[in-house]
């Protein structure tokens, strides 16, 4: 068996060699490789369009509440005694229903306007004493320079009238003086 072997073995040789080409014949060249493929990268692609977007809305802050008032007051300034005396009748209805301190201010506001037969300090400041003295009133600042501007105008009104009776009781003494200068005293018999 072991010479079969040996056959078989010398037998596969011969045929490996059979299948070699001889070294004379020429070997075929071998086929050029084909290019590199060379892949392009993809186009970039286009950025999307953004649509501006329109400016930002200016956010139009409201102004303190005491700045509407003042601004209210300076309207009211420009008005008629007809067109005060209406104003008034609608704050002091909307302020009886509403307490509010925005009423409150509005109709303390009409009273202390001078020279509009509606002035009555004193109401005006009973209306601001609360105000006044809410910390947490949006109005507070507004109510204490008004009570200081109000309680300066009773002084200096008073000190007017005070100053007006003292000149009424002048002019009553001259025109006393005047009399008895005009009329003759008697002459003793």
């Amino acid at each position: 068996m072991r010479t079969d072997r040996v056959w078989l073995y010398a037998l596969v040789a011969l045929l490996a060699a059979c299948t070699t080409l001889p070294p004379d014949e020429p070997q075929p060249a071998p086929e050029p490789s084909p290019p590199p493929v060379v892949v392009a990268p993809p186009p970039p692609e286009p950025e999307p369009i953004v649509e501006p977007s329109p400016p930002p809305v200016p956010v139009v802050a409201e102004p303190p509440a005491s700045v509407r008032a003042l601004e209210y007051f300076a309207r009211q300034r420009q008005r008629s005694a007809k067109e005060l005396k209406i104003e008034y009748d609608t704050v002091r209805k909307s302020f009886a229903g509403s307490r509010s301190a925005h009423d409150r201010v509005r109709l303390a506001l009409l009273l202390s306007l001078p020279h509009n037969g509606l002035g009555d300090e004193a109401q005006a400041l009973e209306l601001l004493d609360p105000l006044t003295r809410d910390a947490a009133s949006e109005y507070q600042s507004l109510a204490q320079l008004m009570t200081v501007l109000l309680t300066e105008q009773r002084r200096r009104g008073s000190q007017a009238m005070a100053l007006q009776q003292k000149l009424d009781r002048i002019k009553a003494l001259e025109n006393e003086m005047q009399q008895r200068a005009a009329t003759p005293e008697p002459r003793p018999r």
